[in-house]
């Protein structure tokens, strides 16, 4: 059995253990993280990361979307 780590998820205030190696995007979907608008990052102990970075070890995330000022700035460099 694999040691599981646990994540805290700012914009629900969840804490929720998953299996390292899981992406951002998947635990997006795994609990469910809805938005008005699309999810474009998320924010790692307070570093900006995107949807495919995984996780190994216990960290805080905030997802962000077009509304926060970080996800316009992804947004924007994807043009």
């Amino acid at each position: 059995m694999r040691k599981e780590v646990e994540i805290v998820i700012e914009n629900t205030g969840q804490k929720v253990r998953v299996t390292p190696g899981h992406s951002l995007l998947e635990i997006s979907k795994i609990f469910e993280i809805k938005f008005d608008y699309q999810i474009l990052g998320a924010m790692v102990n307070n570093q900006l990361k995107e949807l495919d970075y995984e996780i190994f070890t216990p960290k805080t995330v905030r997802y962000i979307d077009i509304t926060h000022p970080a996800g316009m700035r992804m947004y924007q460099r994807s043009l």
